[in-house]
């Protein structure tokens, strides 16, 4: 080779690979917010400072601040109008308040006031100092021995426990310096994290700082994207993924799982065949159940904020996983011990393929542009699948069972926070299928698709109301999104029809959800206020007072 033709292939090389860490660093910057001092924490557990200094953006997990629950708050309610479309249903939205009440409503102007409301009683909060901490290693192998011991694998098959184990007696964690890939430290460190948050009231784990190790962790993102991408990879930008939604920062973990979904694709993950024959079957059986994790999540996200999605069916062995439950077990709804040799997932898979129907089929954009017949099909086709599937489960975990107003205590007293998410999951879907009408119209429908998607928010804060004790701090932002839908829709039928016989009732409804936050904000302790409530209170107190007026504009004399 001539030697001016290998030097141009030299400098090829290093300008390419320049760019790609260019373009590394420029993805990363968008979570630069979420890392705490990289220098120190990337040094390893011995040496990392345990209160680093960071951006005041940079306030991860620290949603109970008032600052960044508003912000999170307002992100969750621009999702939550009907149909997704957020500018334009927010500002008809508005306007039809002002033509059923006669009073102005502005967004903007409510979360002045309840600012100003908030600081007068509380005052304004000072800045809070992040850390960044590595766990201890005694930690780390309790919650190896919990995962495996409670069978968590599961409801959440995050990791291989005997490979997590085999590296966790090698010391990865022990010497930073030892030739070990990075994602080997950051998938153990995750992992941590989650065990600690998820079980957090389980004696062993009472010390731990679970945040602390997850910004640990987003320290050692560069080193993580520069890395060749192995399964330890995938499983802690998984772990991510699972980690941060609960802390209301919805666009940090589509970032995390992103990444994954293309180790996913790398793996081979996406379809049934094992690509490594039977030396891997039990490689590619764990990358499986972790392309399934991520489906789940990718279709949740992607209905929520109806965007697309980032897994296409179409490339994907959509098979369910052999050791899936059954359809009809009561082991979806109600508490029992927990075995690894059954798949249970945080929600039902088969909900998520039907979520995954709902968006391409009515939300998408090649959705919207079919004509109303063939939409109006589609929802009643959906409709039936969706019931079919409700139709299945034992009759007495069936979600109406529970979502009246007299249904006894004792019914809920055996059912699992996982069979609480499916129940309100699955009236979210009925929901987004019958608001679809409202989709491709900046006007509200009346159409009886509406009517539907109000019976929905009805029956779904009628069952929020009765499990109101699964509603704390660590669990508000997953079901924030499904309360303010459910919320907006219900009061804009009050609204709308306040000579309407259920109005006296539906009112009730939403006076109810609204004393759910008063409450949990009395019960705080040393008299904290946790923002979240406060705002939301102060957000559905709005609203009642709106349909109030409506009903007195109606009935005047």
């Amino acid at each position: 080779m001539p030697r001016e033709v290998a030097g141009i292939g030299v400098h090829a090389i290093y300008v390419g690979t320049e760019r790609r860490l260019s373009e590394t660093q420029r993805q990363v910057q968008n979570l630069e917010s979420l890392i705490t001092n990289s220098d120190s924490a990337s040094r390893g557990p011995e040496k990392a400072s345990t209160h680093n200094n960071y951006s005041a953006q940079a306030h991860f997990h620290d949603t109970a601040g008032f600052e960044n629950a508003l912000s999170t708050f307002q992100q969750h309610l621009e999702y939550s109008w009907p149909g997704g479309d957020r500018s334009s249903h927010r500002a008809s939205f508005c306007s039809a308040i002002f033509h059923h009440t006669g009073s102005h409503f502005d967004l903007d102007n409510f979360f002045r006031q309840v600012t100003d409301s908030y600081q007068s009683r509380y005052g304004i909060e000072e800045k809070k100092q992040a850390t960044s901490q590595w766990p201890d290693k005694r930690l780390v192998r309790n919650c190896i021995e919990y995962y495996d011991r409670k069978g968590l694998y599961s409801v959440f098959p995050i990791v291989d426990i005997r490979v997590v184990r085999e590296l966790f007696d090698a010391g990865v964690l022990d010497d930073p310096s030892k030739a070990s890939p990075v994602a080997n430290k950051a998938c153990l460190v995750a992992f941590t994290a989650l065990i600690a948050q998820l079980h957090r009231h389980s004696p062993m784990f009472a010390h731990a700082k679970p945040d602390a190790y997850v910004r640990a962790v987003l320290s050692l993102l560069p080193d993580l994207f520069m890395e060749e991408a192995d399964v330890r990879t995938l499983e802690t930008f998984i772990i991510l993924t699972i980690y941060i939604p609960p802390t209301g920062q919805s666009y940090p973990a589509e970032m995390m799982l992103a990444a994954a979904v293309r180790i996913l694709y790398k793996l081979g993950g996406h379809r049934q065949n094992n690509p490594d024959g039977d030396q891997g079957t039990h490689n590619h059986y764990h990358i499986r159940s972790l392309f399934w994790l991520s489906y789940w999540m990718d279709k949740e996200m992607s209905l929520r904020a109806c965007r697309e999605p980032m897994i296409n069916d179409a490339s994907c062995d959509l098979e369910l996983p052999s050791t899936y439950v059954s359809q009809s077990s009561t082991y979806q709804f109600l508490q029992a011990p927990l075995s690894s040799d059954i798949l249970l997932y945080p929600s039902d898979l088969r909900l998520a393929l039907i979520k995954s129907k709902i968006y391409r089929l009515l939300h998408s954009d090649s959705g919207r542009a079919h004509p109303e017949s063939t939409r109006m099909q589609r929802i009643l086709e959906l409709d039936q699948e969706l019931s079919a599937l409700e139709s299945s489960f034992p009759a007495h975990c069936q979600p109406h069972v529970f979502a009246t107003p007299d249904c006894p205590l004792y019914a809920f007293h055996d059912l699992s926070m996982r069979g609480v998410t499916l129940h309100l999951d699955y009236y979210y879907c009925v929901k987004r299928i019958h608001e679809a009408s409202a989709a491709c119209s900046t006007q509200y429908s009346f159409s009886s698709g509406m009517g539907l998607s109000h019976q929905t928010s009805r029956c779904m804060l009628l069952y929020i109301n009765q499990v109101k004790s699964f509603i704390t701090w660590h669990s508000f932002w997953i079901y924030a999104q499904w309360l303010l839908s459910a919320v907006i829709s219900l009061f804009y039928h009050c609204m709308s029809n306040p000579t309407s016989p259920t109005f006296s009732g539906d009112l009730e409804i939403l006076e109810n959800t609204r004393d759910i936050f008063s409450s949990l904000m009395r019960s705080t302790e040393e008299g904290k206020c946790i923002a979240p409530f406060y705002i939301t209170e102060a957000f559905v107190d709005t609203l009642i007072r709106f349909a109030k007026q409506s009903y007195m504009k109606a009935t005047a004399i």
